[in-house]
């Protein structure tokens, strides 16, 4: 049964993915890299990891998720069932087919 410290914590994750998955986006850059029509001059992506006060494996694990991952994993995953190690191999999997 999913206590009330474990709805928030998932709600978290939740949005800090939305989050770097905007962020990322509004610094010009695309999947993975910056993107050719930008004009202003990009972060790195260890930059903008540093600016949400994450490591840059973590932004790129939490981007991966966001940008790869299904609407029905993701699902899973925000209500606890998959855990964010078992999504992220997920999605090198759809990656790599």
């Amino acid at each position: 049964m999913a206590t009330p410290e474990n709805s928030i914590a998932q709600n978290i994750c939740l949005i800090k993915r939305k989050i770097a998955d905007e962020y990322v986006r509004l610094c010009g850059y695309g999947h993975g890299r910056p993107e050719k029509e930008s004009k202003m001059d990009c972060l790195t992506l260890k930059q903008i990891a540093s600016q949400l006060g994450t490591s840059e494996g973590s932004l790129k694990r939490s981007l991966r998720i966001e940008r790869n991952l299904s609407e029905d994993m993701k699902q899973l995953l925000d209500e606890g069932v998959i855990s964010e190690t078992l999504a992220a191999d997920e999605t090198k999997i759809v990656v790599n087919k």
